[in-house]
């Protein structure tokens, strides 16, 4: 009786420690796919400035060029 107590609790131990590394490499793996979402984020936000300033050069520099007409 206590060695099939023994297997079973043993067993029982296995599953929740499994269970917990599956939750902690979750609980990773979401907090590096928000980060990454994050930084795709930031990185479009950049490169939208960008083409605006590029955008907005363009259209100063030919104003400008219709102007000295």
């Amino acid at each position: 009786m206590t060695l099939w107590f023994v297997e079973i609790s043993s067993k029982w131990n296995l599953e929740q420690s499994i269970l917990l590394n599956l939750k902690n490499h979750y609980s990773a793996g979401l907090f590096y796919l928000c980060a990454a979402l994050f930084l795709a984020l930031i990185e479009q936000a950049i490169q939208l400035m960008v083409d605006r300033d590029i955008v907005d050069y363009y259209f100063d520099v030919k104003m400008q060029a219709i102007d000295e007409r």
